[in-house]
C-alpha cells in the first residue's frame, strides 16, 4: 500500500545535504511503499541564472558529490528506523531563454530524469 508523506521536511533535507541557488527547486510529492520511497522533485533553470550543463549531479549535492548521504537524511526527516531505498524523479523545467555557461548544445527542452536507489548508495 502506497502512503503520501508531508514534502515539506524531504525538502528540508535534500536541501541541507546540498541544492544549487541557481536551480531552485521543490519538492512536488513523496510516497512510500514498504521500505522505498519516490521523491518527486522539479528544477527549474532560469534564464537569468545560467549553470555550467544539464547534468543535475554536476552542481546539485544532493545528486552529486553527496548523493551517498541522501537515504539516511530521508530516514531522519520522515523519523523512520531504517534506512529507505530512494529513488528521485527529477522533472527539469527550463526557462525560455535559458542557456548553459559550459556545455550548451542550443535550445532546451523540459525533461525528466531518473535517479534509482542505485543512484544513492
Amino acid at each position: 500500500m502506497e502512503k503520501q508523506i508531508e514534502t515539506n521536511a524531504v525538502a528540508v533535507a535534500l536541501a541541507a545535504v546540498g541544492v544549487h541557488r541557481s536551480v531552485p527547486f521543490s519538492v512536488d510529492a513523496v510516497v512510500s511503499k514498504g521500505r522505498a520511497i519516490r521523491i518527486y522533485v522539479t528544477f527549474r533553470y532560469l534564464a537569468q541564472s545560467p549553470v555550467c550543463c544539464g547534468e543535475l549531479g554536476c552542481y546539485v549535492n544532493f545528486l552529486g558529490n553527496r548523493r551517498t548521504e541522501v537515504p539516511n537524511a530521508i530516514r531522519k526527516a520522515i523519523r523512520r528506523r531504517r534506512i529507505p531505498s530512494v529513488v528521485v524523479i527529477a522533472n527539469c523545467v527550463y526557462e525560455a531563454g535559458c542557456r548553459h555557461s559550459q556545455l550548451d548544445f542550443g535550445p532546451k527542452q523540459d525533461h525528466v530524469v531518473v535517479y534509482d536507489e542505485s543512484h544513492f548508495e
